[in-house]
């Protein structure tokens, strides 16, 4: 197009010059006189130019000559904002994705994700020196394999302005401005392009929508996890254990409350909470993938009429065991304990390679197993009632089949559901019970269940 429309102003007089500005999607052309600049402008307001389909509209510049001396670029130099360009992006690119390819070379402070020239994300480190241990190991990786290049440079940005925490602009130093729609891994529903079939076909699932507008968000979640993790390891780095949970009421801010819930996503080495900052816990989970399971699955989630919000920790364990000082010394309490060690507790669930088997989202219904085999309504509603926990609004038994050859085993077990008005109130009900000894010999235990599955977007087949 540039040589067609130097030709185009070349009927009105000579081109001393021309400067295509492809950022702008505009153009500087420098005719030899006024008068032939003037003969363009008259004639293009009289009548519209077309240009392979495109109106062309011309105006006077506040330049008088264009320069034609070629800028030098300045070499970039070390800032702690980091410009990100993903080079063929098959994938989603969210907020959680990039704070955790960056987040083991620093403190990342936040992240904003845009679109001008491609999807395109700033992410602010703490110093500049991490931000270059980023870029340096960073530059060129694919975040998955074949996809999702990482092209880094250095922002001429010094600092991101980020007033509300939503699915394309993050601050991590401050959960407590305010929160647009959190990010998912996906949305389902969606239909995908045709263009877009290959591909899916030669990478299935990964947080992509499906054909048929639907697919399994925790096969999702722990694909996206599975990759993420691959790509850790490619990179020389071992990535976090230990997540910081913010906006935690006094009602769950003990380890052993804290404990109920995080347990469902993996097994819990440490909690701490935190005695200097209110509502502020560390918990280290037993790798990584079981911290980005927790992550994923309880970042926004409402506990006791607070949204939670969860970051990874720049430490790599947690330290100390102090217990909360007494305002009272004379008096007979035992003083809280701000930090629990969980490493050895058989309260832990994930005895297999798989843990993401059977994890799913807070919801209003719960699952319990391992209650005794003569319990009933009215026995589990007491369990919550004595607690002073969330009462359920149904309790349903699962029918089991019996054996064919009876069996004694005074540890027989049932399992069923368990539903509340809502899903907050869900969480707060097993934050208290779960883990509960109803007898000597057995524990209830809970977790968030299934989500009913969605019927396919296409289900309905027109016939003539």
């Amino acid at each position: 197009m540039n040589e067609e429309l130097v030709t185009f102003a070349s009927q009105f007089g000579n081109v001393v010059a021309y400067v295509h500005l492809a950022k702008f999607n505009q153009a500087l052309i420098e005719m030899e006189d006024v008068n032939a600049a003037s003969s363009l402008i008259n004639l293009t307001r009289q009548r519209p130019v077309y240009l392979k389909d495109t109106e062309l509209q011309f105006s006077y510049s506040k330049s008088q000559k264009i320069n034609q001396q070629p800028m030098k670029r300045q070499p970039q130099q070390p800032n702690r904002v980091l410009l990100l360009s993903i080079i063929n992006p098959l994938y989603s690119i969210t907020i959680d994705v990039l704070y955790a390819i960056m987040s083991p070379y620093g403190a990342v402070q936040r992240i904003v994700i845009f679109s001008k020239n491609g999807v395109q994300a700033l992410v602010e480190f703490d110093s500049a020196q991490s931000a270059s241990i980023a870029k340096t190991a960073l530059e060129g990786k694919d975040i998955y394999t074949g996809a999702c290049t990482l092209k880094i440079e250095f922002s001429r940005t010094e600092k991101l302005n980020v007033t509300a925490n939503t699915e394309t602009t993050r601050d991590f130093t401050n959960p407590a401005i305010p929160t647009g729609p959190l990010p998912g891994m996906f949305s389902p529903g969606q239909v995908m392009q045709p263009s877009l079939q290959p591909m899916r076909e030669q990478y299935p699932g990964m947080g992509m929508p499906s054909l048929v507008g639907y697919v399994d968000p925790n096969v999702a979640v722990a694909q996206v996890q599975a990759a993420a993790m691959d790509f850790y390891r490619s990179v020389g780095v071992e990535p976090h254990t230990v997540l910081m949970v913010y906006n935690v009421d006094e009602k769950a801010f003990t380890p052993e409350r804290l404990f109920n819930l995080f347990c469902l996503y993996g097994n819990v080495l440490k909690i701490k909470c935190l005695g200097t900052k209110k509502g502020v816990a560390m918990v280290q989970m037993g790798d990584s993938m079981m911290a980005e399971t927790a992550k994923t699955f309880l970042n926004g989630a409402t506990l006791f009429s607070q949204q939670l919000q969860i970051v990874f920790s720049r430490h790599p364990y947690i330290l100390d065991s102090r217990t909360s000082p007494s305002d009272d010394l004379s008096a007979e309490v035992q003083p809280i304990p701000l930090c629990k060690d969980f490493s050895s507790s058989p309260l832990n669930r994930c005895k297999t390679s798989n843990p993401l088997r059977h994890v799913y989202r807070p919801s209003h219904s719960l699952y319990f197993n391992n209650i005794p085999n003569d319990f009933t309504e009215e026995n589990m509603l007491a369990v919550f009632q004595n607690l002073h926990a969330p009462l359920p609004t149904t309790v349903k038994f699962f029918t089991k089949k019996e054996p064919l050859t009876p069996v004694k085993d005074d540890r027989n077990t049932r399992e069923g559901l368990i539903e509340f008005a809502d899903a907050p109130t869900a969480t707060n009900a097993l934050c208290i019970a779960n883990n509960t000894k109803v007898t000597p010999l057995i524990t209830l235990r809970l977790a968030f269940s299934k989500p009913p599955t969605p019927p396919p977007y296409f289900q309905t087949v027109m016939r003539s």
